[in-house]
């Protein structure tokens, strides 16, 4: 969805406090750029758990943390590379500051034109974070646009002998 192509994320204003929770995104595909040195500061860290969302739905019913060490830390070399990920299905977080610094990343997401592949938008997840107007309107374009991609003609169009 168009609002949902670009945006920025800011550490906290409050020091030890995560930028974002575990979650996965809204759209199939996300790349998340770090803007600032993520090698210059203390925390901050990307990290992934390498499970199911299932797997960490269930963690979360029963109550449970994801264990520190099933957590993954990507290496980031420095400004501007980026993780590109499947992103509504990779559950992530970007980890708190543990001192004072600045964790800037530019986030974008895309979703495939391909009306073969199923539109994983989670609308429903957006609501709860969106103002509905954007939301409702935004989705409503995004399936405007795929609408042609998706429909079949329901009949072959009649032919008039000359």
């Amino acid at each position: 969805m168009g609002y949902q192509l670009a945006h920025l994320n800011y550490q906290p204003l409050s020091q030890g406090e995560n930028v974002d929770k575990w979650h996965h995104d809204t759209l199939q595909v996300g790349y998340i750029m770090f803007v600032t040195d993520i090698k210059a500061v203390d925390g901050g860290e990307l990290q992934y758990f390498p499970g199911t969302r299932d797997k960490m739905a269930e963690l979360h019913t029963a109550g449970n943390k994801i264990p520190p060490e099933r957590a993954v830390a990507p290496p980031i070399p420095g400004v501007s590379y980026a993780v590109l990920m499947q992103g509504n299905y990779v559950v992530h977080q970007a980890c708190a500051l543990k001192s004072q610094g600045e964790r800037i990343t530019f986030v974008n997401g895309y979703s495939f034109n391909d009306p073969t592949i199923h539109d994983f938008t989670a609308v429903k997840q957006l609501r709860m974070a969106v103002p509905l107007v954007i939301v409702n309107a935004g989705y409503a374009r995004q399936m405007v646009y795929a609408a042609p991609n998706i429909c079949k003609p329901v009949s072959t169009p009649r032919t008039t002998a000359t």
